[in-house]
């Protein structure tokens, strides 16, 4: 993919409360349309195996009706066979795609083990929760918070993706946007149409845009961060993936960014501004 920015791998962090095979299936999806390496990783938090040993720590078994100590063997065999589960995941969804892929047990606190994984050049995979619950509680949290302040770009992906085939939208709020250039290459490697809506005229953007496979949406000022407004307009197009630069909506815009992936069922990719060197 030739872009300022090359991307090499799609990266998906695993965790024993998310082993979802359509969710890994959608990743290598888009791995396979990106031209990338899938990396799959299953989190093996500490605390888990260290809170088992501990004197005090019991859980409830319904079929007796008691608390009794945790069984800290029975623990370690479900991790295990967790591991092994998300690896037989990643590795068969790799295979149906023809992808190459690699796996890795890490254990460490999910934010440390995105942290040390990641790198400027991959896209590590957020999949949207099964519930509204999911999203506050579990596992969900920890991944999204970690993925943000990684060195890598995000791509949020949705339960339900509403189309396999359609241009690649970008949201650009100056010309020479980091969202451009990745949503035009993503768009050629695709065979794709892309579009841009912006915040400013077509004649302000960089003079290289292609003249042809290309639409240009101006949006009035204030809009870019307006999920509705965004989504009407983008009606008219029915996008594949929306792509963004990290900030250009201001801070904190990962959750409408989340709802807009949701809402409209395509991927949100979320790339990082040219000037942080990332």
């Amino acid at each position: 993919m030739a872009t300022s920015r090359e991307f090499r791998r799609a990266v998906l962090g695993l965790h024993q409360s998310v082993l979802d095979r359509a969710m890994v299936d959608l990743a290598a999806d888009f791995a396979q349309l990106l031209r990338l390496d899938m990396f799959g990783f299953f989190i093996e938090e500490p605390g888990v195996s260290g809170l088992a040993g501990l004197p005090f720590a019991r859980e409830f078994r319904m079929l007796g009706r008691e608390w009794r100590p945790l069984d800290v063997e029975r623990i370690a065999r479900e991790m295990e066979l967790s591991a092994l589960t998300a690896r037989r995941l990643v590795t068969q969804a790799a295979a149906a795609h023809r992808i190459s892929c690699s796996f890795e047990v890490v254990r460490a606190r999910t934010e440390q083990a995105i942290a040390s994984i990641s790198q400027a050049s991959d896209i590590v995979i957020i999949a949207e929760p099964k519930s509204a619950v999911d999203r506050i509680a579990g596992a969900f949290p920890g991944l999204a918070a970690a993925a943000f302040r990684s060195k890598a770009s995000v791509l949020l992906l949705p339960r339900r993706v509403a189309r396999a085939h359609g241009p690649i939208a970008a949201l650009a709020a100056a010309p020479g946007d980091p969202a451009i250039d990745a949503a035009l290459s993503i768009a050629a490697a695709a065979r794709e149409n892309a579009v841009i809506l912006a915040e400013f005229d077509r004649a302000s953007a960089d003079a290289t845009l292609p003249a042809a496979g290309l639409e240009f949406a101006r949006l009035p000022a204030g809009m870019l961060a307006n999920e509705r407004y965004i989504s009407s307009v983008l009606d008219r197009y029915r996008e594949r993936l929306l792509v963004v630069t990290r900030g250009a909506l201001g801070e904190g815009a990962e959750p409408l960014l989340l709802s807009l992936a949701s809402a409209r069922g395509v991927p949100v990719l979320i790339v990082e501004p040219a000037e942080t060197g990332h």
